[in-house]
């Protein structure tokens, strides 16, 4: 029998690069094609703790950034992430909803796997509103 009182797991999400289906090789293509040209402004909707909008800022030392996230506790996690690499002055990070950051304005939007900033909670199990997602982005 195993005692799995002792047991130790990272906390959910915790070894994943990002919160998006992304390979590496997939985010690096991201990366340089919105890195060359430079953008001026990015904005990640759906950025999970913003390690790709971080990445395209490393990558474009000229840019700037936002990323937007319904979860505040990843919002916390992706300004420290942006302390720990030195770009908090070019990076701001809010937690909202997408209808709610819709309007802002940027050169590139970045919005892999977060449709669901459109529509009902996940947690609802309503299917998500694609056509919203569309429309917002």
């Amino acid at each position: 029998m195993i005692d799995d009182t002792s047991l130790e797991l990272p906390r959910l999400y915790e070894s994943l690069t990002w919160l998006t289906p992304l390979a590496k090789e997939r985010a690096a293509h991201l990366v340089a094609f919105l890195s060359d040209p430079a953008r001026a402004e990015v904005l990640d909707m759906g950025c999970g703790w913003g390690e790709l909008v971080l990445l395209v800022l490393t990558s474009s030392p000229q840019a700037r950034g936002r990323g937007v996230n319904v979860s505040s506790a990843f919002i916390d996690r992706a300004r420290q992430q942006a302390v720990t690499r030195g770009l908090l002055d070019r990076v701001s990070f809010s937690s909202m909803l997408g209808v709610e950051a819709q309007d802002s304005l940027a050169e590139a939007v970045i919005c892999i796997g977060a449709s669901q900033m459109w529509g009902p909670p996940v947690e609802d199990a309503i299917p998500l509103d694609d056509a919203a997602a569309l429309r917002g982005l």
